[in-house]
């Protein structure tokens, strides 16, 4: 059916127009308005996530700081993290970088973490570099992935936390350890050791530092090799460190169906990776990778996804596109072919068994406890938890899509210095950006 309709003007003229979707459903004979719809769709989305979080855990919308009390999860156990982020904003429109860098190193200083700030989009130097094929114009977004495999790479952290640039630390007293540790609480199933041995982040070097020894090779062959290459050292991980590496109950249906799916999706049980969401799927604005093969193959698995300049690179969910691919699509297409669906399960579904209808070795903390938003970008996208006093992370992400550069940069001021001890650190130019 054609998506052009015919307008009659009073005069008797005609002509075709292509309205949009909104005029689509508010011009239509049914009830409906497009605004309203839509409204109502991320109102009731928003409650059936903080429903499902609630059923989870107790704590779940309450602040970090008290549900990692509430939990118990007061780390004891020292870890070697560095905080990434990407900051490449125009300092003629926005003092964004700047904050975000000086509120960051404020947190990092105080804790001892290390803070790698890129103030350009890396790309990751291998084995792939000169045969990924990637899209000059490549979104900067996916560079996250390139960034925070740089730091696995160097095998001089335990854990990499990804941080985007328009977010800030508002709770510097709330360590990464104890949120760390509050996801391994959660986690319904085996966490492991929360501090990789020295031998498996040496193994992740290796990766890194891997070259071909034949440089002519094929960018097809070379990933095949990678792979085996990957699968071994990964194998070699799991057996040293005493686990098993049987399938995972969860994906072994798909797998066994296709062959093509990589097995290593599921035979890692233990805690790799904490994200959250935003209240409309995965958020990757924050998260933390543990330094093991398994993570650091998974983070090449969701790079490799942008070369031979695939079209999935310029999909408007950018780098979260890759990453839910390989964290959710094998447990629901697993769910398909055993003829299952946590929809048919009924009031006996418990959600937390499987992981949220994710791959074992992912955890989602709620989002009060990793990615609120000020109020009013809350309040514009439905979904989004507002900030309150006391929430450890808040973020910036969607502001300029309904407000004004100036606005979000008086947000972003204004955030800065809430946070006890910064508003003496502004930067002396910061007025030149508010004119009036």
């Amino acid at each position: 059916m054609s998506d052009e309709i015919v307008r009659i003007s009073p005069s008797g003229s005609c002509s075709l127009t292509r309205p949009s979707s909104q005029e689509y459903i508010d011009q239509s004979q049914w009830p409906l308005k497009w605004e309203e719809t839509i409204s109502s769709l991320l109102t009731t989305k928003k409650a059936v996530m903080l429903a499902a979080e609630d059923r989870r855990h107790p704590w779940s919308q309450r602040s970090t700081k008290d549900a990692i009390q509430s939990a118990g999860a007061n780390s004891s156990t020292a870890l070697k993290i560095a905080i990434v982020s990407v900051c490449d904003y125009n300092a003629n429109d926005t003092p964004l970088a700047e904050l975000s860098r000086r509120n960051k190193k404020a947190y990092a200083d105080k804790h001892g973490y290390d803070l790698i700030v890129h103030t350009k989009s890396p790309v990751l130097q291998d084995a792939f570099t000169d045969k990924a094929d990637i899209y000059a114009s490549r979104p900067p977004a996916w560079s996250k992935i390139d960034a925070v495999m740089e730091a696995l790479g160097t095998a001089l952290y335990d854990w990499v936390m990804w941080m985007d640039c328009d977010s800030y630390f508002m709770t510097p007293e709330v360590r990464l350890e104890d949120v760390i540790a509050l996801a391994e609480v959660e986690h319904s199933v085996n966490t492991g050791s929360l501090k990789p041995s020295r031998r498996t982040k040496a193994r992740v070097k290796r990766l890194a530092e891997w070259r071909p020894s034949n440089v002519s090779s094929t960018r097809a062959k070379l990933l095949r090799k990678y792979d085996r290459l990957i699968e071994k050292i990964i194998e070699e991980d799991l057996i040293e460190i005493g686990g098993s590496p049987e399938r995972s109950e969860r994906v072994s249906g798909l797998i066994q169906a296709d062959p093509e799916l990589p097995e290593m999706l599921g035979k890692e049980e233990g805690l790799q990776i904490i994200t959250s969401e935003d209240g409309l799927m995965l958020n990757t604005g924050i998260f933390f990778v543990k330094c093991t093969p398994w993570s650091y193959w998974f983070m090449h698995k969701t790079r490799s996804m942008t070369f031979a300049r695939s079209p999935m690179t310029f999909h408007p969910w950018w780098d979260q596109t890759g990453v839910m691919w390989w964290l959710s699509l094998p447990v629901q297409l697993a769910a398909f072919a055993n003829g299952t669906s946590t929809l048919e399960q009924g009031d006996d579904y418990n959600d937390k068994d499987d992981n949220l209808g994710h791959i074992p070795a992912v955890h989602f903390l709620p989002q009060r406890q990793l990615n609120v938003y000020p109020p009013v970008v809350a309040a514009m996208l439905k979904t989004h938890i507002a900030y309150q006093e006391g929430d450890f992370i808040v973020s910036f992400s969607g502001c300029k899509i309904y407000s004004s550069q100036s606005l979000c940069n008086m947000l972003m001021v204004t955030y800065f210095t809430m946070v006890p001890g910064m508003a003496d650190q502004l930067p002396h130019n910061v007025s030149s950006y508010f004119p009036y």
